[in-house]
């Protein structure tokens, strides 16, 4: 029966994007109930979601919408909007992009009904016009798009300097963060997630610092 359910979606999106329609993309009711296959990849429009694990979708729509939501820098591509909250999500997230579309640091954004968080981008395949990344903990995605933080790269540091030895900054990029001299000597390494962060850097000296991950340095002044 879920097969049959499956497969009935897949023919009624296949007909919808050949036919253009926008708006609602999918809806599912109360008495059905949609599972995407834990590893299987699942697209609607430029949407493409492949869950780490079997993913059901239940008295729920998924809309297209480009009105700017994210306020965080600017809109690349339309938004994919879910009616109600969704499930936690873990698994990969793919976005095409529009065909003007082609910046130099871009993130898949996901909403959680509070924040827009960036997740990690494993790879960017400006080619076919598809960019990839991976909501790596579970958590409610409420709204998808891509957009570009105003070129900030992967976190900005909002207080510089610092406020009683506390630096507050911005993370798009989670991952694994240093702080060193500007002599080049390691004096902390942290793993963040994406979101505002106060940082405590008492036990340190007033001087400048740098803090960066693998793409982005940013200098600071404890």
């Amino acid at each position: 029966m879920r097969k049959s359910i499956l497969f009935a979606l897949l023919i009624f999106f296949q007909l919808a994007l050949s036919f253009g329609v926008q708006g609602q993309l999918l809806s599912v009711g109360q008495e059905t109930e949609m599972t995407i296959l834990g590893g299987t990849d699942f697209s609607v429009d430029k949407l493409v979601l492949n869950p780490d694990r079997d993913y059901s979708i239940r008295n729920n729509s998924i809309s297209v919408s480009r009105k700017n939501m994210f306020n965080g820098g600017k809109l690349l591509s339309r938004t994919y909007v879910f009616e109600n909250s969704p499930l936690q999500f873990s698994g990969k997230v793919m976005v095409g992009l529009e065909g003007k579309d082609t910046p130099s640091a871009i993130n898949i954004q996901v909403f959680d009904n509070f924040h827009w968080n960036g997740i990690f981008t494993r790879k960017h395949v400006i080619n076919n016009q598809l960019v990839e990344g991976v909501v790596d903990v579970g958590k409610v995605t409420k709204a998808i798009t891509v957009a570009e933080n105003n070129g900030k790269g992967d976190f900005v540091i909002l207080t510089n300097p610092a406020v009683n030895k506390t630096i507050t900054v911005e993370i798009y990029r989670p991952g694994e963060y240093q702080i060193q001299t500007v002599e080049g000597k390691l004096l902390r390494l942290q793993s963040f997630s994406a979101g505002i962060h106060l940082i405590d850097l008492s036990p340190f000296t007033h001087a400048s610092y740098f803090m960066s991950n693998k793409h982005t340095t940013r200098k600071f002044i404890l």
